[in-house]
């Protein structure tokens, strides 16, 4: 295996250095380069990609991770350099900046439909499953060989037309099965927990012909069995179907990806830089335990009282050990009995066959930070809906400082002090970060070059600062954050960390951090 990390390379060296390898050369990049007006993000980037290989891709927020991986996939296009592809045996070549005269032809366009087709597929941080259909036919939808696209084949060949949508559903099947998910063909993309539909989303590139596939953070959110189910469907991936990988991941997840890493990339100040020599002993497991970084993250805080909830949940309620608030704690949320329901099934509170569920109890005061650990698909993110107006409770009460808000709106609730960083990441695309800040009240200081930035342009991670700057800004006693260090680098963990320090020992409110079981807060 070689990798140029140098700013030139010759063609016949390239070549030479594969058949050295002994791994068949799939993609060749060379001289790659991306600016966002007068900000240069990639700078003269050289690489191969080589059958089999698993890629760790590293860097810090904003260092232009999702920007490389965009334009590998087609979604951007390059300002310079070149792409070559070999997965599909013969050569395409991709110069760039493209001369006028090629668009002009509509088969010679950039496009992330004819990449693929080319044998590059990628996944996203959201699981993007169609929610309305089962899992077998969100598989089949990804087939290359749908002939019913056409019209012409559903009027003039409507035998092939169906042979090929059989065979499409035959295999997407047979991946189900290899996924462990054998009877759940029906199941629609709305109704399985994370892990399934990751493992599903894998599933549906590989499906449409990928030879490379792009992952962004495809253990994010994932608790410990999810954890293990992903790992293994990776594995498989590279050791037995030969598919390159190359994966972004979550700095508290890397160690889960090492062991199964042929190469880890280092993206920093515009430039790659190259570790070939990472195999680590061992596949390595995946503790039930997992890492606490929760001690690391708060050293001052204490835990004050841990209680278990049915379905494999738990909550830890931490306080500051040097005893920051003065006198007696005042209790800012009082949750007792509540019932939340998706469709007919009791999602929030204990299930009992035939007979009424009983409800979730707990409350919270100032100076507490509360973390909810739970398995995927327990409903984490529906009790936060709840606690927040967005949807109805069916039974229960909800009070927030000291006012019943059971019935009240999400704007009622937020004016009587509650927050909610929700863990979809969604923003206003087209304003720029300093625009976002003025409307969320934020007036610490920033970085220029960051606040020129439209939230279109910058990383999962950078947007993720952004919402989670301008809420911890805002006034606020009760604050409710749905994975908030997804997608953040070791220095932006720390930072938005001592934010929830500050709001919880300066302005004495309480804090409730949902994550995955297992995934931040260790066995008490």
């Amino acid at each position: 295996m070689a990798i140029d990390t140098t700013n030139s390379a010759a063609d016949d060296s390239t070549r030479e250095a594969a058949d050295a390898s002994g791994e068949r050369l799939l993609m060749s990049v060379r001289g790659l380069c991306k600016s966002f007006r007068e900000q240069t993000v990639l700078n003269s980037l050289n690489f191969d990609l080589h059958e089999g290989e698993v890629v760790l891709l590293q860097g810090p927020n904003g260092s232009g991770k999702t920007t490389l991986v965009n334009m590998l996939t087609g979604n951007l296009v390059p300002d310079a350099g070149s792409i070559r592809l070999m997965t599909n045996g013969d050569e395409e070549r991709f110069e760039f900046p493209r001369h006028w005269w090629q668009d002009l032809n509509p088969l010679d366009h950039f496009l992330p439909e004819r990449v693929a087709r080319e044998g590059v597929g990628r996944s996203w941080q959201e699981t993007r499953l169609f929610p309305s259909i089962g899992l077998a036919e969100n598989i089949a939808t990804a087939s290359s060989t749908h002939s019913g696209e056409n019209p012409w084949n559903v009027l003039f060949r409507p035998r092939k037309t169906r042979g090929d949508e059989s065979s499409a559903k035959r295999l997407a099947e047979e991946r189900l099965t290899e996924l462990g998910l054998r009877g759940r063909e029906l199941s629609s993309g709305d109704m399985v927990s994370l892990g399934q539909a990751k493992r599903v989303a894998i599933a549906r590139a590989v499906q449409g012909g990928a030879r490379i596939l792009f992952l962004d953070e495809p253990l994010s959110g994932l608790d410990a069995e999810g954890v293990k189910d992903v790992l293994g469907l990776l594995q498989k991936l590279a050791e037995q179907h030969h598919i390159t990988l190359v994966i972004i991941e979550h700095v508290w997840n890397v160690r889960h990806i090492l062991p199964l890493a042929t190469t880890i990339w280092n993206l920093s100040d515009g430039r790659l830089h190259v570790d070939e020599n990472c195999r680590a002993e061992g596949k390595g497991t995946v503790s039930d335990d997992g890492w606490a970084p929760f001690e690391a993250l708060f050293p001052e805080f204490r835990l004050s009282r841990s209680c278990t909830i049915p379905e494999g949940a738990k909550l830890n309620v931490y306080r500051c050990g040097s005893g920051s608030a003065d006198g007696e704690p005042t209790r800012l949320l009082q949750v007792d009995g509540l019932v939340v329901r998706r469709g007919i099934r009791p999602v929030i509170g204990q299930r009992h066959n035939g007979v009424k569920p009983s409800g979730l109890s707990f409350s919270l005061s100032n100076g507490d930070i509360a973390v909810l650990q739970a398995p995927n698909g327990w409903g984490k993110t529906t009790l936060m809906d709840a606690l927040s107006g967005i949807i109805p409770q069916e039974q229960g009460t909800v009070t927030l400082c000291g006012k019943l808000v059971s019935d009240a709106p999400p704007w009622s609730r937020v004016q009587n002090g509650l927050a909610y960083h929700r863990s979809d990441n969604v923003g206003f695309g087209s304003l720029s970060n300093s625009e976002v800040a003025r409307l969320t009240g934020e007036t610490s200081g920033r970085d220029q070059d960051t606040d020129r930035k439209k939230l279109s342009e910058c990383s999962g991670g950078e947007r993720r600062i952004a919402r989670l700057s301008g809420l911890l800004a805002r006034p606020h006693q009760v604050a409710l954050l749905d994975e908030p260090f997804s997608a953040l680098d070791e220095s932006h963990l720390a930072a938005v960390a001592q934010a929830i320090r500050e709001s919880i020992l300066n302005r004495r409110t309480a804090m409730m951090i949902a994550v995955p079981s297992a995934a931040m807060a260790g066995k008490v």
